[in-house]
């Protein structure tokens, strides 16, 4: 974790990253075209009410040919499948929310990530994927890296496990609080 960007956290997870980049990208066009969905026609009637950068979003939503919409339904229809797989016989799955530690709450992300420059999504390189997967997870601080800023623990279950997760969650929450690593007050 600590500072990895996503085509070193693909290399490290034995994925391509070209692969895990054509996902990311798949992945962010079905996003703009959801929010435009839920947003556009508020959006074009009062953009103020909007952060730019949602604006910016919801715009390409708006524009973005079909072909990249189907694009990216294939892909999460793919990824899916994948993970549903990943979670016969294993339970609950443990990873890091992001490559890197919390960033100042008046970023939208983290400016450099591994020393490398990243853009404002940089830092969203686990989450999507169980997102895109249909699968409950959550994310809880565990302990705290460079300048004491919070690292996170995402936990992760298999479709329709919501509850195992969200114990698991509690569980992990009160350990992390007993041996020190993070208060829960």
């Amino acid at each position: 974790m600590g500072g990895q960007t996503p085509k070193a956290a693909a290399q490290a997870a034995g994925v391509c990253p070209r692969t895990v980049c054509k996902w990311m990208a798949r992945f962010e066009a079905e996003g703009a075209a959801g929010l435009a969905e839920l947003y556009g026609t508020r959006w074009r009637a009062e953009p103020e009410l909007f952060d730019p950068d949602i604006g910016v979003q919801i715009e390409r939503g708006l524009t973005m040919p079909a072909a990249v919409l189907a694009g990216a339904m294939e892909t999460s229809l793919l990824v899916r499948r994948a993970v549903a797989g990943f979670f016969n016989g294993v339970g609950i799955l443990l990873c890091a929310t992001t490559p890197c530690v919390a960033w100042p709450h008046d970023r939208l992300g983290p400016e450099r990530i591994g020393g490398k420059a990243v853009d404002q999504r940089g830092h969203a390189v686990f989450t999507p994927l169980f997102n895109h997967a249909w699968t409950p997870a959550i994310s809880i601080p565990c302990g705290r890296g460079r300048d004491g800023l919070p690292v996170g623990l995402q936990i992760v279950g298999r479709v329709g496990s919501d509850r195992a997760v969200l114990a698991f969650a509690e569980f992990a929450e009160t350990a992390l609080a007993e041996t020190g690593h993070w208060s829960i007050a």
